[in-house]
């Protein structure tokens, strides 16, 4: 076999491992971001998931403060009418 026919040769095989080498990648690079959507998908639901619970929470807590706000306003004005029934001449 000539040095031509080797280096040919040489060439065919370090072309064919370099094309072998790029489908790897190819393939390598596809399945880590199908890996990374993947867990993109899952941290978006889970966020998903706290926000929701937060939101109830949070509207739990602003009825709680309403009822809470409602009730002192109820006290402080039977307490009003009270010292004013108590003492009628003060005024």
């Amino acid at each position: 076999m000539s040095s031509q026919q080797q280096a040919e040769v040489l060439a065919a095989k370090l072309e064919a491992t370099a094309q072998a080498t790029q489908q790897d990648l190819k393939d390598f690079i596809r399945q880590e971001f199908a890996q990374f959507r993947q867990e993109m998908k899952t941290g978006f639901a889970q966020s998903d998931v706290k926000l929701a619970e937060l939101r109830t929470e949070m509207h739990a807590t602003q009825k709680d403060l309403a009822f809470k706000l409602i009730a002192a306003m109820v006290a402080a004005i039977s307490l009003a009418v009270a010292i004013i029934k108590l003492f009628p001449n003060a005024h």
